[in-house]
């Protein structure tokens, strides 16, 4: 399965956010990313 994370959860994972990182630590199978539009909103 693919998970394609919003910016609200990249940056509960840039701030550390244990419960997300958790969550994602358990698909270690699947492939997670993120699109263009939320990394320009994090990084400009």
């Amino acid at each position: 399965m693919s998970y394609l994370l919003d910016t609200n959860h990249c940056s509960y994972i840039i701030n550390g956010n244990i419960q997300v990182i958790n969550a994602l630590n358990t698909r270690e199978n699947d492939t997670i990313a993120i699109s263009i539009i939320t990394y320009i909103a994090l990084y400009g």
